[in-house]
């Protein structure tokens, strides 16, 4: 599954590297994730028996993005990149559908 994530009122490039991560409510063992890329572009794969695999369960899905966590400046950055209700499952109001015939748009902000 294909997506994209836009940041209303901020940059998607600072966005790069983390990942957005979804979940079934019903079944947490569900889930899959993607690296968001520089143009805030992302590919979701579940991981089956330790292997990836490309795309995602039918079904509903609860979505959180998880910031890149690579320096202490990043991690000081984070409330200037994206609200810090985007980063939890019950918080961001971000869900999703599986399948779908097009590319899924997340909008989130910095506040």
């Amino acid at each position: 599954m294909q997506g994209k994530v836009q940041v209303q009122g901020g940059d998607v490039t600072r966005l790069a590297g983390g990942h957005v991560e979804v979940v079934q409510p019903n079944d947490l063992r569900i889930a899959a994730r993607a690296e968001i890329q520089d143009d805030g572009s992302f590919a979701l794969e579940t991981i089956h028996a330790g292997k990836p695999l490309s795309g995602v369960r039918p079904g509903d899905y609860q979505v959180r993005i998880v910031l890149s966590d690579e320096d202490r400046g990043s991690r000081r950055r984070r409330g200037q990149v994206l609200a810090p209700r985007f980063t939890q499952y019950k918080t961001s109001g971000l869900t999703l559908q599986a399948p779908t015939d097009g590319t899924v748009c997340l909008t989130v902000s910095t506040r």
